[in-house]
């Protein structure tokens, strides 16, 4: 697979980080002939677009090269229901425990229950990432899904400080376990 989209991105996240350094540190000190530095929220959103295009387009050639067919959401998650159960949805303040995986687009396995156990999470707490709590709320007893989450709705800029880099897109696969009422 091709990664100079993914090189494009984080090239991209770093430039808006040394921009904001670069104002940050222009504005400290006495220096009356300072150059200031000036990013507008205008200059920031266009940057973003940018990204989201690039992270668009290397999640549909990864789509295309793999021959996956996946529906996206208002939020930019890719997904598809690999098995779909007849029972009702998990709800928010429910406990959700899902046998998964979560890998780069490159295949490099970063986390998954064999190796760090099953993953039990509380529908609607903001202690996981966006794109899981998305993907929980489509879900019921029994149902796998393949997703694909953008960085935005996974680990962002920063990635997770240990096995996820920063500005990852991240493929998730999930099987929902067992639902049951926190009590």
């Amino acid at each position: 697979m091709d990664f100079k989209f993914h090189k494009k991105i984080k090239i991209g996240a770093t430039l808006i980080l040394f921009i904001v350094s670069v104002q940050f540190f222009s504005s400290c000190g006495n220096d009356k002939k300072k150059r200031k530095v000036v990013v507008t929220k205008e200059m920031i959103m266009d940057h973003n677009r940018k990204l989201l295009s690039l992270e668009t387009e290397l999640i549909q050639k990864y789509l295309n090269e793999n021959n996956i067919e996946m529906q996206q959401s208002p939020t930019g998650l890719w997904y598809t229901i690999l098995s779909d159960s007849i029972g009702s949805n998990a709800k928010k303040e429910q406990l959700v425990y899902l046998d998964y995986t979560i890998s780069l687009l490159d295949g490099t396995l970063c986390y998954s229950a064999e190796k760090d156990g099953v993953w039990t999470i509380v529908v609607g707490k903001g202690d996981v990432e966006s794109a899981v709590q998305e993907a929980l709320l489509l879900l019921s007893e029994g149902d796998s899904i393949q997703m694909i989450a953008p960085p935005h709705l996974a680990f962002g800029l920063a990635g997770d400080g240990d096995k996820v880099p920063g500005q990852s897109i991240l493929l998730y696969n999930m099987k929902v376990l067992r639902i049951k009422n926190v009590e």
